[in-house]
């Protein structure tokens, strides 16, 4: 009886760590980022913020791991490859820390990516955040 109930014990270890009985989902997985670099000294939004030595970071993982990057026009024109793993990389408010620190890693990568830009901030001081 301990035998049985040792090896349910196991079973059940095995199958919580490994999932193989988990029927496997395909679809796109959207990594959105705010601001790239590093924050100003006193920033109060340090959580938008991701070093572009860990934005590096996470290209890098995404490139070895075999991810087609895509964006959302690739999806409605049927551009995706079946069985891909696949990534939206989008970026939120157009900061200029978006070109300058984000878009040559995404280029040393051959990545794409979406920028969502307030077109209503464009050449003035966005006040609700800190300054890039």
């Amino acid at each position: 009886m301990i035998y049985l109930i040792a090896v349910f014990i196991f079973a059940l270890a095995f199958s919580a760590r490994w999932n193989w009985w988990r029927k496997k989902i395909e679809g796109v997985s959207i990594l959105m980022y705010h601001k790239t670099g590093d924050p100003p000294a006193g920033s109060k939004l340090k959580k938008l913020w991701v070093s572009r030595k860990k934005f590096d970071a996470q290209m890098a993982y995404l490139k070895n791991k075999g991810y087609e990057v895509i964006t959302f026009k690739d999806i409605a024109e049927g551009r995706v490859m079946d069985g891909a793993k696949k990534v939206i990389i989008t970026f939120d408010d157009g900061y200029r820390n978006n070109y300058t620190e984000a878009f040559p890693v995404l280029q040393k990568y051959g990545f794409k990516a979406v920028f969502y830009v307030v077109s209503s901030t464009i050449g003035k001081k966005n006040l609700w955040h800190d300054a890039d």
